[in-house]
C-alpha cells in the first residue's frame, strides 16, 4: 500500500469514526444544509444585492454580501431542523443504534466523494498526479468516483479551470490599489494648490487674477494627464 493509499484509508475512517457518533440524521442534515444554503444563495443573491443596494454602492460587493448571508441563514436554518429531528428520533434505542449505522455509511461515502473532487485539480498537473498515485490501489476507485461526482453535479473537466480564471478576472478588473493612492495624493496635491491660490467657492471667478487663473489651468492639465 502506497503513501497515498494510506492518506485515502485514514480519511475515510476518520469520517466513518466521526459519522458514526454523529449518526445519520446529523450527517444527512448537515448535507442538506450546504446543499439548500448553496442553491438559495445562488438563486436569489442578485434579488438580495437589490435589497442591500441602499447599503452597498457596488452591485459586485452586494451580491457577495447576498450570497455570503443567504447561504448562512438557510443553511443555519436546516441544521436547526436537523437538530430537532435528531433529538426527537433518539428517543428510541432502536433508531438511535440504525441512525449511527446509516451515518456511518453516509459518512463513508461523502468521504469518498471529497477526495474524488481533491484529485480533480491534482490531475491538471500529470506528472506529480502520476508519481502519487503510481501503484494505488485506491486511485482508479477515486478516478471511477470522480466520474460519477462530476455527472451528478453536471461540471465537466474544465469546470474548475474556468472559475478560476473567473477569478482571475475579477482581480485584474478590480482598481489597482497603488493607481488608487496616486489618484488621491494627486486630488490632495490639487486641493492644496487651489487654496493657495486662493480659490474659494464663495468668491466670484472674476475677482481672480488672470496669472492665478492660469496656474489653476496648468495643475488641473498637468494632474489629468498623469
Amino acid at each position: 500500500m502506497t503513501t497515498f493509499d494510506t492518506i485515502v484509508v485514514l480519511v475515510l475512517s476518520v469520517s466513518l469514526i466521526y459519522s458514526l457518533f454523529r449518526g445519520m440524521i446529523k450527517e444527512v442534515f448537515s448535507l442538506l444544509s450546504i446543499a439548500v444554503g448553496y442553491l438559495v444563495a445562488i438563486k436569489y443573491n442578485h434579488e438580495a444585492a437589490i435589497e442591500l443596494k441602499g447599503f452597498i454602492d457596488s452591485e459586485p460587493i452586494a451580491r457577495a454580501v447576498g450570497f455570503v448571508g443567504l447561504y448562512l441563514v438557510f443553511s443555519m436554518a436546516v441544521s436547526l431542523i436537523g437538530f430537532l429531528v435528531k433529538k426527537l428520533l433518539h428517543k428510541s434505542d432502536t433508531l438511535s443504534g440504525m441512525d449511527r449505522i446509516i451515518g456511518g455509511g453516509i459518512g463513508l461515502l461523502k468521504a469518498a466523494a471529497l477526495l474524488a473532487m481533491v484529485i480533480v485539480p491534482l490531475q491538471w498537473f500529470p506528472d506529480f498526479y502520476g508519481d502519487i498515485t503510481r501503484d494505488s490501489v485506491t486511485a482508479p476507485y477515486l478516478e471511477k468516483t470522480t466520474v460519477e461526482v462530476k455527472r451528478l453535479l453536471n461540471v465537466d473537466d474544465e469546470f474548475f479551470e474556468r472559475n478560476l480564471n473567473k477569478v482571475k478576472r475579477l482581480k485584474e478588473e478590480m482598481p489597482d490599489i497603488e493607481k488608487m493612492k496616486k489618484m488621491n495624493d494627486q486630488f490632495e496635491k490639487l486641493k492644496k494648490q487651489a487654496e493657495e491660490l486662493g480659490v474659494s467657492k464663495s468668491e466670484p471667478q472674476d475677482k481672480h487674477s488672470q496669472e492665478d487663473q492660469k496656474k489653476l489651468d496648468d495643475l488641473i492639465r498637468s494632474v489629468t494627464k498623469e
